[in-house]
């Protein structure tokens, strides 16, 4: 081998023989921790229970030192281990299933897998509330369509190897090695993805364009499945270089905001899952069940399109009658100051119902709220009074103004007329809907071009007020739709 092909092969060499260390250490990790094992079942100063006890506590340790312990996502307060129990020791898995047969059980289609919650600070009582948050939904009708993920075990333990804290430092749990304890909850693993890179890969899917222009030689289908909590911003961020400011994706609040406005009335979301939702938290609520974190992260979809409840960490349960006690829930603690809108559940019903809708509905609802921003409803309540018998003097003014639509009299001179006749004149607030009626009943009688007309001149009239202006602008939105 020459010496420039033995200075290429360095660092692969290098890295494999750091491979092979650190797999000899973990190795050597796991027999101390198994050594222990035997001095515990040997220890007769112990009862029955507490040696049953330690010792699963070390096999717990054995699962999370092992390449079958990985991690998979962060919360808001602990960090989330993906456990496959298919990759374990038999001896360790076997061990772990007689102390606690319910990790054999799954209420999800990942049965061989299973989530460690491994808590970053403290002992926390999540694992109590989310049980309560699952058995509440899944005694309803809904179990089949909206869940949250089965908690089977919570535990507070010591660690007692170097390695296993080595672990999970680099995990991102702060585990101090003088007072080494963990507090951890297991949990059935979901096969799938939290709304938000749900959401992100629809976007995606959405701007092919995009795609293809940053990676002219990539596979959308891989890139799309790649994306985790962990990526899913930058990489949007590079997608939409040319269209969004960086800081959108820097900030929480403003990457929902980003996707919200990207996919509203795109109608990605069946508007019968929102339904559902809206069906499960008023079913919580109804029982005194508080989530107070529900946003895009903590809720989870399955590849079969179940949607699951995850992170109860904020979670509040109270007695369902007491109302004053109800309508302090959504206060936020002085010593949670990063918390704001998500402690509504509420939040997340806002974000997904524009998501629900298509375009037209789209063209609905702008159609009505500039109806609104006009007034019509007081401009249609004048009319059918007009139409009627009961105000003599409109019903006369009314007819002199149909009369003159027809007659083809100047807009400006109908709109004056009705407006003297009702003894308004002068008074933009007090005339306002006698001087859109008349736009409005000349526009629907073929006049829709002088309508306009006349707006653009009370535009651009220095005498016409800020108000009147903006109405003028939105009433040739509207009539131009």
């Amino acid at each position: 081998m020459t010496s420039s092909e033995k200075k290429i092969n360095a660092p692969a060499a290098a890295g494999q023989e750091a491979a092979a260390g650190a797999e000899e250490e973990i190795k050597i990790a796991s027999g101390n921790l198994q050594s222990r094992i035997e001095a515990v079942r040997n220890d007769q100063t112990k009862t029955p229970e507490q040696r049953e006890r330690d010792e699963f506590d070390l096999y717990i340790e054995l699962a999370i030192l092992s390449h079958a312990c990985q991690k998979h996502s962060e919360g808001g307060a602990g960090v989330i281990m993906r456990l496959n129990l298919g990759e374990l020791s038999a001896d360790v898995r076997e061990n772990l299933l007689q102390h606690l047969p319910a990790l054999s059980e799954s209420e999800t289609s990942a049965a061989a897998f299973k989530y460690l919650k491994i808590y970053t600070v403290g002992i926390h009582n999540e694992y109590a509330l989310q049980k309560q948050a699952h058995d509440i939904i899944a005694a309803s009708e809904l179990a089949d369509r909206i869940s949250v993920p089965r908690p089977i075990n919570s535990r507070a333990t010591k660690l007692y190897h170097a390695k296993t804290i080595e672990k999970l430092s680099q995990a991102g749990v702060r585990v101090s090695r003088e007072v080494p304890d963990i507090s951890y909850e297991t949990m059935d693993f979901i096969e799938g993805a939290d709304l938000e890179v749900h959401f992100a890969r629809q976007l995606i899917g959405q701007r092919p364009d995009l795609f293809a222009r940053v990676y002219p030689d990539g596979d959308l289908e891989k890139f799309l499945g790649s994306l985790d909590n962990y990526n899913v911003r930058s990489r949007l961020k590079l997608l939409f270089a040319a269209e969004e400011a960086e800081a959108t994706f820097a900030d929480q609040d403003k990457f929902f905001e980003f996707l919200k406005k990207r996919l509203s009335f795109s109608r990605i979301f069946p508007r019968e899952q929102l339904e559902q939702l809206k069906s499960a938290i008023k079913l919580l609520h109804e029982q005194g069940f508080y989530h107070r974190d529900l946003h895009l992260r903590n809720i989870m979809i399955d590849q079969q399109g179940k949607l699951y409840l995850i992170d109860f960490d904020r979670s509040a349960k109270i007695d369902p009658a007491d109302r004053d006690r109800a309508d302090q829930i959504y206060l936020k603690p002085a010593a949670e100051d990063q918390i704001t809108k998500y402690l509504s559940d509420s939040w997340i019903i806002d974000f997904l119902t524009p998501l629900t809708k298509g375009k037209e509905e789209q063209a609905s609802e702008a159609l009505r709220a500039t109806e609104n921003e006009l007034g019509l409803d007081g401009v249609k309540r004048i009319k059918k009074l007009a139409e009627g018998k009961s105000n003599p003097r409109l019903t006369a003014a009314w007819a002199k103004m149909i009369s003159g639509i027809s007659e083809g009299q100047p807009i400006r001179s109908l709109v004056d007329n009705l407006s003297r006749e009702m003894g308004v004149a002068g008074n933009w607030q007090e005339s306002y809907n006698f001087w859109m009626a008349v736009l409005l009943e000349a526009a629907g009688s073929g006049r829709s071009e002088e309508v306009i007309n006349y707006c653009q001149e009370m535009i651009f009239n220095d005498k016409t007020s800020d108000f009147v202006r903006s109405k003028m602008n939105r009433l040739i939105d509207y009539l131009n739709n």
